[in-house]
């Protein structure tokens, strides 16, 4: 499965869990309950009012162990 995906990381916060294997992306500012989730072979993206609302990355599921995200372009 491949998922393009453009998503102007501007409005979003990125954390990094290395124990768990996963990185999370969220919307700043939104609350409560998605309404509708999407699984993927790796991946959950749950959405909201239209717009992505969090994704959740398992990176251990969809990358080798050498390879590595660099997420300080926050």
């Amino acid at each position: 499965m491949e998922v393009l995906l453009k998503i102007n990381l501007e409005y979003y916060e990125i954390r990094e869990y290395p124990d768990a294997g996963t990185i999370l992306m969220f919307k700043r500012g939104m609350d409560g309950e998605p309404d509708y989730a999407v699984e993927g072979e790796g991946f959950v993206m749950e959405f909201k009012d239209g717009m992505v609302y969090t994704i959740d990355i398992y990176m251990n599921l969809i990358l080798p162990r050498s390879l590595k995200i660099d997420t300080s372009f926050q």
